[in-house]
């Protein structure tokens, strides 16, 4: 449903294998690596910096400023332009479109998915499908006013609009709540285990001091942060199954056989909570991928297991609540930042003018 009816293949995850493909998947490819992304590390440093003062100054509604900065740093990237408030039209509109992608790609939502003869049957016994094709152009309609709206440079001779169009999309549509998921389930996994938050408070006291807020250029020097934010993405991958694939030919693998057409999911989750792979896989444990030998750790610092419970505050948290979707998401829980001393809201007051000079040169949607 998604890739022949809703996207007509114009997306990347919907796309065959081949010279379209290729072309997709060259231009994201040019979006996030090479001379792209040391440029956009400016701009997230900023995006970074008017995170932390919105969480500072509405400690309370932290999670608003989180979903917006994420939302902002991969729209940028796609478009060149950024978010300046949740409440924009174009966030709500493209908001509404994942949404609706959400439901197609739940597995076993529709039947023509095993069976795909049913989008041969007549118009008048798929109504379903119409709805679903309306919504498709509706989409491409609106992705081919945003490329054009944001001026994004494009290669005529390469893509049709419609396609090019997809790319960027594709960027945003992929990256954004992905982010936040995955900055959210931070959140919630030092809330888990204090003694790990106290280690990275520790980590950034020894790099940063108290005169200035990290950057990209310190990322070597905070290997237990670098930690943190790879046992996040093991602990809760935010796309748990990824999208589903289809094989191309007829395969063997290992002594199976799976015919041309067979449907297939790669769980990321069955592979991250594999207690082969990762002992006790269910622990947001930030020190599995620390160097032990290293002398700033302390190895008899380790986290614990946390099924969920009273915190030191009274509140409770449950690791495994979840909200239903595509992308998997935290159920809403509660959390309050405290800035350790007025020093520091001095330094990052400064710092936000100086974050100030880079934002204004992506201008924001309405």
């Amino acid at each position: 449903m998604f890739g022949d009816v809703f996207g007509d293949k114009t997306s990347v995850a919907s796309l065959p294998y081949g010279d379209r493909w290729a072309l997709h998947r060259k231009r994201l490819y040019h979006s996030l690596k090479g001379p792209a992304l040391p440029a956009s590390k400016p701009r997230q440093e900023a995006e970074a910096l008017a995170l932390t003062t919105s969480i500072v100054n509405e400690s309370n509604d932290w999670s608003q400023g989180l979903d917006r900065c994420a939302s902002s740093v991969v729209f940028s990237m796609a478009y060149g332009r950024r978010i300046a408030s949740l409440d924009s039209n174009l966030l709500k509109t493209r908001q509404e479109f994942f949404r609706y992608v959400s439901d197609l790609l739940k597995p076993g939502a529709y039947l023509v998915e095993m069976f795909g003869f049913l989008l041969q049957l007549p118009s008048f016994l798929t109504r379903w499908k119409d709805t679903v094709l309306q919504m498709g152009r509706d989409q491409a309609a609106f992705d081919i006013s945003l490329v054009n709206t944001a001026e994004v440079d494009s290669d005529a001779n390469a893509l049709s609009e419609a396609h090019f169009a997809a790319v960027p999309a594709s960027l945003f549509g992929a990256g954004s709540y992905t982010t936040a998921s995955t900055l959210y389930f931070v959140v919630l996994g030092l809330l888990t285990q204090p003694d790990m938050q106290k280690l990275a408070q520790a980590e950034l006291d020894a790099i940063v001091g108290n005169d200035r807020s990290l950057t990209y250029a310190d990322q070597a020097e905070v290997p237990f942060i670098d930690a943190i934010i790879k046992e996040v993405l093991r602990w809760r991958p935010s796309a748990v199954f990824g999208m589903p694939h289809a094989t191309s030919e007829t395969d063997v693998y290992k002594g199976y056989l799976f015919q041309k057409g067979t449907v297939v999911w790669a769980s990321s989750w069955g592979v991250n909570q594999n207690p082969g792979f990762f002992p006790s896989p269910q622990t947001f444990a930030p020190n599995r991928s620390l160097d032990t030998s290293d002398p700033r750790y302390d190895a008899n610092v380790a986290a614990k297991p946390f099924p969920g419970g009273s915190h030191d505050h009274g509140e409770i948290y449950d690791i495994d609540a979840f909200t239903g979707g595509l992308v998997l998401c935290p159920a809403p829980f509660k959390c309050r930042f405290v800035i350790r001393d007025e020093g520091r809201r001095l330094v990052l007051e400064r710092e936000m003018k100086e974050a100030e000079e880079v934002l204004p040169l992506f201008p924001a949607f309405d």
